[in-house]
């Protein structure tokens, strides 16, 4: 019986004791843990949108890896001997880069996130962590990306203009589900008024500038086009030739020469006979990806098309074309 008594009285001792204890707050609680040691790159980026008139267009970022073949081929970093590598495409200038880093926990740097740094050089980024403790990483700059792409993202007339917005008649290229020759083009169509002339329009194709940044185009192709051969072989593996793919596109031409095919179904639209086109071809920056496209072009009576407008590009100087109301 002592010993409960005893037992109870000590525990009702601590309860008073705790109870008279002041709260601390989770700084002061946080403030006495001992200080991170942390001092790790989880990421290195070089961002497209601070560095856009260094031509960066895309998003360049190195994460740690642990492939010794990863080293100085790729973005990447080597955290056992310090080594950030960073790979961009040639053209792109070296001064004057501004970058951004994720940090271990705790941890900053110097120079600090944001701060523009001359990839010309050796340079080097100084982590501290929260206890003071440093690591020192060393900066190569890696010039092997290539852009492998050369998507052609949409196509316009700007000599067929809507009446209520002032825009540019307007589609995007998309795989097409035809059967025959053409299973693999990337195919755009457009609507054109009735009273359109095939043999004067204005051609104006864009480049999805993230993927395909300086890719090249040509065409349109002669008037027999890439036809009597499979274009998933030519996609793939035929070289660029001139006198089948064309000349280099130039947005400013008028397509008169080139006899513009149009087919015209009013009742069925997009049909078995639906075929015909202009062929342009895509080639990427590096050489390594070719695609073939093809703008189909279709007049018609309906009320959708009835809003655009055509206008002869000898006189579209004369003409003020609306602008798009935001």
């Amino acid at each position: 019986m002592k010993k409960t008594l005893y037992f109870v009285s000590l525990i009702s001792l601590l309860f008073v004791f705790n109870s008279c204890q002041p709260q601390l707050t989770m700084d002061e609680i946080l403030s006495q843990r001992p200080p991170y040691n942390a001092r790790n790159i989880l990421e290195f980026r070089i961002p497209s949108a601070p560095n856009v008139y260094n031509d960066v267009v895309l998003d360049f970022v190195a994460v740690p890896s642990t492939k010794a073949s990863d080293y100085g081929t790729k973005s990447c970093i080597d955290e056992t001997n310090k080594i950030i590598y960073i790979d961009m495409p040639k053209h792109v200038i070296d001064t004057a880069m501004v970058f951004k880093v994720i940090l271990g926990i705790g941890a900053h740097c110097e120079p600090a996130n944001f701060s523009a740094m001359n990839l010309d050089s050796i340079n080097y980024l100084t982590v501290i962590a929260e206890s003071g403790k440093t690591s020192k990483y060393k900066i190569v700059r890696l010039k092997k990306y290539m852009y492998t792409d050369s998507q052609i993202f949409t196509a316009s007339i700007p000599n067929v203009i809507d009446t209520i917005t002032g825009a540019p008649a307007k589609s995007s290229f998309m795989i097409s589900s035809y059967n025959g020759t053409w299973s693999l083009p990337y195919d755009a169509v457009i609507y054109l008024p009735i009273t359109a002339d095939s043999t004067k329009l204005r051609i104006s194709l864009s480049l999805n500038n993230a993927t395909s940044y300086k890719a090249s185009i040509y065409g349109p192709c002669n008037s027999e086009g890439p036809f009597g051969e499979s274009l998933t072989i030519k996609n793939t593996q035929k070289a660029y030739d001139f006198t089948t793919d064309g000349p280099l596109y130039d947005s400013t031409l008028v397509y008169s020469s080139y006899k513009v095919p149009v087919t015209y179904n009013a009742e069925s639209g997009l049909g078995v006979s639906f075929k015909d086109g202009i062929i342009f071809r895509s080639i990427s920056y590096s050489g390594t990806t070719f695609k073939y496209y093809r703008l189909r072009l279709q007049k018609s009576n309906s009320s959708i098309v009835n809003k655009f407008k055509y206008i002869d590009p000898a006189n579209m100087s004369a003409i003020k074309i609306r602008k798009q109301r935001k």
